[in-house]
């Protein structure tokens, strides 16, 4: 949905011609146009410059023997007049009534809206001073709530308690301590159920994740210089992308002020790809695929934010990938991955090899009819490429992983409050390859590979997962191709007190690629 929003308005929210122009009077207008409406001159707009006082409007002309004509209007905007942002100093008491206020509005609908009578859930917001001090007594636990919530709903809502901090101005780094406290507060106060560690890392860790990505999209998106709809649409966009960015600059009065964007606004490079198509998958563990698996219709959506070539290594999320996948069978919500940057470093730059190692803050929720799995974690990549020629560059990214909080499913666990998978640390290791022509990706190769030492009862249990997919595609345009993928995902597990398992899940692909951006 937030990739979905963020495209309709990056494509139409930033078009000059369709923006609305100023009802004041004209300071000059050459020639017999001066009684012309803005209404007729808001369709032939060719160019604007806003380097002034007044903002300048080139015309284009109404009749075939005129030329192009240059009006101006005294604009809302005066580069005189230093505006000092909202984000630009920091408020702490903005920002921590902000935290309390997301720490509340959950619990109180829980509290007094959710009706517990036909819920087999233990009714959790029956706080009080005895639950308090249980809480802060007895230590970390991990709860049993189902994969959605845990694995979307708490990074969410680390997503806001980080906006909390980041939209009132403080660094990323800084934003991170409000994820965290808020996360904390909420597991020793907020909830008669001991504190869940595996809550506090992923509300944490990809709560961070998201809070600094879902920052960055809106303010993208939301253009301080425009006006009219087009500004109500883009502050309407960005709120919904981030509502807590939306509710700052509804009280300071941002969301109608006309003032300049921050410099780092716009990177210099965005690149964005919708694919539509169907996948056949086996979710009985690659009997037979070919007359048994499930078909469904699966579109998904990658936005690379920043530059790849040249990234700002000392920024964080300076350079981010998202990606998104909806099915049309179940779950609706299949795949949802990011990974943001957050320190890099050049090791080797010549004309046609580049080699770079960077860090990076990855958080992955995978959830199909066949493959469970969901982490936190921390990524480190040696990239290469070698340009062998004038279109082709070949790319090889191994990488290691670090997973404070991984998930994957337990064959004979079920939880009442609908925990079926087991939660413990880990590591990984993967490696991507392609044969990249222009903006396209021609073949490609993804292995991953993870272990996962399961610490959630019934801590009887160790899995080791693969993931492997090859996949080409046929570019029929600059901005459309063909593709198809084969590959499988396979999970071995090791009980102690039970037989092992390994589960198969083979799945292939059809599709088309358009390139937005």
């Amino acid at each position: 949905m937030v990739l979905i929003v963020f495209g309709i308005v990056l494509l139409g929210g930033h078009d000059l011609s369709s923006q609305e122009l100023p009802k004041l009077k004209l300071k000059d207008t050459p020639g017999n146009n001066s009684k012309l409406h803005f209404s007729t001159l808001q369709k032939n707009i060719l160019h604007t410059d806003y380097s002034s006082r007044f903002e300048s409007y080139l015309i284009a002309p109404l009749k075939l023997n005129e030329k192009p004509k240059r009006i101006q209007v005294k604009s809302l905007y005066d580069p005189r007049k230093k505006y000092k942002p909202w984000e630009s100093k920091k408020h702490f008491y903005a920002a921590f009534g902000e935290m309390a206020l997301l720490e509340f509005l959950p619990f109180a609908f829980s509290a007094y809206i959710k009706d517990w009578s036909g819920s087999t859930e233990k009714n959790w917001t029956k706080i009080s001073f005895n639950s308090v001090w249980h809480n802060l007594s007895s230590g970390w636990f991990y709860d049993g709530d189902n994969f959605l919530t845990n694995f979307f709903a708490h990074p969410y809502h680390g997503n806001l308690f980080f906006n909390a901090g980041r939209t009132n101005g403080y660094g990323f780094w800084e934003s991170t301590i409000f994820s965290m406290s808020g996360s904390a507060v909420w597991e020793h106060f907020m909830e008669t159920w001991e504190p869940a560690f595996n809550d506090w890392v992923l509300t944490s860790m990809n709560g961070i994740n998201l809070g600094e990505i879902t920052y960055r999209l809106s303010t993208l998106i939301t253009d301080n210089r425009a006006r009219g709809s087009s500004r109500m649409w883009m502050e309407i966009a960005g709120g919904i992308i981030n509502p807590v960015r939306v509710f700052n600059r509804l009280l300071s009065g941002e969301t109608h002020k006309v003032f300049d964007n921050p410099s780092w606004r716009t990177p210099d490079n965005m690149s964005l790809f919708m694919t539509a198509g169907m996948r056949r998958l086996d979710k009985d563990n690659g009997v037979n695929i070919a007359k048994e698996g499930i078909d469904e219709g699966i579109f998904d959506f990658y936005f690379n934010y920043g530059s790849v070539n040249k990234p700002d290594y000392k920024t964080p999320f300076s350079n981010f990938l998202l990606k998104m996948s909806v099915s049309s069978g179940n779950p609706k919500l299949t795949m949802l991955q990011s990974a943001g940057l957050l320190y890099g470093m050049k090791i080797k730059v010549k004309k046609k090899f580049k080699q770079r190692i960077i860090e990076t803050l990855n958080y992955d929720y995978h959830n199909n009819p066949g493959f469970l799995f969901g982490a936190a974690s921390l990524m480190t990549t040696l990239q290469n490429s070698w340009q062998y020629s004038k279109k082709s560059t070949f790319i090889l990214n191994p990488s290691i992983s670090l997973i404070p909080m991984g998930a994957t499913p337990d064959d004979y666990f079920a939880g009442p409050e609908g925990r079926n998978y087991d939660f413990g640390p880990g590591l990984g290791l993967s490696l991507h390859s392609s044969i990249r022509q222009g903006r396209w990706d021609v073949v490609s190769l993804t292995y991953s590979s993870g272990w996962l030492w399961t610490q959630s009862e019934p801590a009887e249990s160790k899995h080791h997962l693969h993931y492997l997919i090859i996949e080409g595609q046929y570019p029929m345009k600059d901005y459309f191709s063909l593709g198809a993928s084969v590959g499988a995902y396979w999970r071995e597990s090791n009980y102690t007190n039970y037989p092992d398992v390994t589960f198969t899940t083979p799945v292939v692909r059809v599709f088309f690629r358009t390139a937005i951006l």
